[in-house]
């Protein structure tokens, strides 16, 4: 029994210190921290937040399409329905999103590429970019980029071309978002 009182009576100190420990901490969040929650005001003026987010703070634009479309051009030409005005308000980096169904008859390779005014290619830059070349048709994507674009206006356009003329490639169901995020 004697070992029994000295460790509660060695118990009782530490016991003590936790309550006090707790009760300050408590106190101190209760009337040191205003708010339990942070609120928009609370927030650094560069954040962006929901209710600070003016409405096309992010410029961006879309197109689709679900007519069936075919090329056997070996040089690039714009594919039908895929092209989008973009303002852009402030230095930026452009992502442009371009999904489709896709095949080709016989094997025949189909390439894409994303241009910005006819003039620029965006990333990744390359005569090659694979779409498909299955006979069966299915879904492919390509993201592409393009960085530190200048304030101003812009085309977007997907431009589409055949490894061989002799055969032809298709897209059906086909989609382009285009938004810029301010650098």
């Amino acid at each position: 029994m004697a070992e029994k009182k000295g460790f509660v009576r060695n118990s009782i100190p530490i016991i003590a210190v936790a309550w006090i420990l707790s009760l300050i901490t408590t106190l101190t969040v209760v009337y040191l921290v205003p708010s339990a929650s942070i609120n928009t005001n609370q927030i650094a003026d560069s954040a962006i937040t929901y209710l600070k987010l003016a409405p096309f703070a992010i410029p961006h634009n879309s197109t689709q399409s679900t007519t069936v479309v075919s090329t056997t051009s070996t040089s690039w030409v714009d594919m039908p329905d895929m092209a989008v005005n973009i303002t852009v308000t402030r230095k930026s980096t452009l992502v442009i999103m371009f999904s489709t169904e896709a095949w080709s008859k016989g094997g025949n390779y189909i390439y894409a590429r994303a241009m910005i005014d006819a003039t620029t290619q965006a990333h990744p830059i390359s005569s090659a970019i694979l779409i498909t070349n299955s006979t069966d048709g299915a879904s492919h994507s390509i993201m592409f980029y393009r960085e530190n674009v200048s304030p101003g206006i812009y085309k977007i356009k997907i431009q589409w071309r055949m490894l061989s003329s002799l055969v032809a490639g298709y897209a059906h169901e086909r989609a382009l978002v285009v938004f810029a995020l301010p650098v």
